[in-house]
């Protein structure tokens, strides 16, 4: 089976990819799930004019001439606060006090500042100075007009959305389904965190690497824990998650890490193929993550993507940036699938072999007045923290490769936060 160029391998991934069903939620639970539909605004908001300041409401001719050497005197009867409806209407040369956020009385097409004003005893003021017919009042449909688009079909909701939906009195809204993606560590030498190391083992670090990455997509990550160098064990730990139980539903995804290259115990593809997975490609031309395999199990409507990705962290980190993030953001039901990419001039020499597309971690910072400056990082670099912490985007270059000199422009890839939404925690197995 020949390697496939990264393009190849993530179209044929996404080509698998089915839309995810969906129903409605209320609001405590929508924060970071994808819209199914569009959602228009139903009414104007604010509904009805209100006024913008603490201060009076008037009718703006009888501003006409007020200064601080000639104010106008005008008497005002009664206080409206928000959320209460005025008693009258406003008559010429009265006025009437209302409270930021009030209703504007009938009659009045402006408000004074209550600070623009000076008291003249019980139930009158002073105007200095003229106003314009709509001052200091915030007028119907100011902020959202009705039938403007609110959140839109595919888009995750922040909490600006969730503000906008409680504003006009919507309870819930159509959100797809997320995802459940089991994860696997393959491997004798694994043991989990917090167990003493016998001779030879280290302790599983990507299933956590995983969870974390698969929950800032969107979808559910569900920890299947540590799979020894036994295949058909493994098979069974991912059957179990595939088929689902009463008490756990079923994985559309699985991911393994460890066990894709072509070692003696590397049983990766083996265990896929137990499984009944038709493997599409096996290889990819990256420079890292170049075993990563990917398959299928079932058909239409009820497709299982299985990934099995290498073992170091870095590959694993890089390997799901790359191919397998596009894939659970659709599966989530979101339209966009890319990180931003932008220019920027490399801080020092880079060199990448050609015949493979190369992601490389680095560090991005500001330059005023200029593009941003790159640099490249690396485990060799004398750091102040581990490099994976200090990336905050990727250095992209095609299979042509390079050799540059400082001052190179460079194409990069932003690496946004990947805290999951909802801060929702990874779901342990049973299994």
């Amino acid at each position: 089976m020949d390697a496939l160029s990264c393009q190849q391998a993530l179209e044929t991934i996404l080509s698998h990819v089915h839309p995810p069903g969906s129903g409605e939620l209320p609001l405590d639970r929508l924060h970071g799930r994808v819209l199914a539909g569009d959602i228009h605004a139903r009414s104007d908001d604010p509904p009805t004019p209100r006024s913008a300041m603490d201060g009076f409401a008037l009718q703006s001719s009888d501003s006409r001439g007020a200064s601080p050497a000639a104010p106008v005197r005008l008497e005002f009867s009664g206080v409206v606060g928000a959320g209460h409806a005025p008693a009258g209407e406003v008559a010429p040369g009265g006025a009437v006090r209302v409270m930021t956020g009030a209703l504007i009385p009938a009659g009045a097409d402006a408000v004074v500042r209550q600070e623009d004003t000076e008291p003249l005893g019980e139930g009158a003021f002073a105007l200095k100075g003229p106003l314009e017919p709509g001052e200091n009042i915030t007028p119907a449909g100011a902020h959202l007009k009705k039938g403007s688009l609110i959140g839109q079909r595919g888009e995750a909701l922040t909490a600006r959305h969730l503000s906008l939906l409680a504003g006009q009195g919507l309870p819930a809204a159509p959100v797809f389904r997320v995802p459940r993606v089991g994860v696997l560590s393959l491997g004798d030498e694994l043991a989990l965190p917090g167990t003493i190391l016998s001779p030879g083992q280290i302790h599983a670090s990507n299933l956590h690497l995983l969870a974390g990455l698969i929950a800032g997509t969107g979808a559910e990550p569900v920890l299947l824990g540590i799979g020894r160098d036994d295949p058909r064990a493994a098979e069974q730990k991912l059957r179990e998650a595939i088929n689902g139980s009463a008490e756990q539903p079923p994985c559309r995804v699985i991911i393994t890490t460890g066990g894709s290259h072509r070692g003696d115990f590397d049983f990766g593809e083996d265990i896929l193929k137990g499984l009944g997975a038709s493997v599409h490609f096996n290889r990819v031309r990256i420079s890292v993550a170049t075993s990563t395999i990917f398959g299928t199990l079932g058909g239409a409507g009820s497709v299982v993507l299985c990934f099995a990705l290498p073992g170091p962290p870095t590959a694993v980190w890089l390997g799901f940036e790359i191919l397998i993030r596009p894939a659970l953001l659709m599966l989530c039901g979101r339209t966009a699938t890319e990180r931003f990419r932008t220019g920027a001039i490399l801080g020092t020499p880079l060199q990448a072999r050609p015949g493979c597309s190369h992601f490389i971690p680095a560090r991005l910072e500001n330059n005023p007045g200029d593009l941003p400056t790159v640099t490249p990082l690396h485990r060799r670099l004398e750091l102040p923290r581990h490099y994976s912490l200090l990336a905050n985007a990727l250095i992209v270059l095609d299979e042509r490769g390079a050799d540059l000199q400082p001052g190179a422009r460079v194409n990069v890839e932003l690496l946004e936060d990947c805290s999951p939404p909802g801060h929702r925690e990874p779901v342990r197995s049973s299994t």
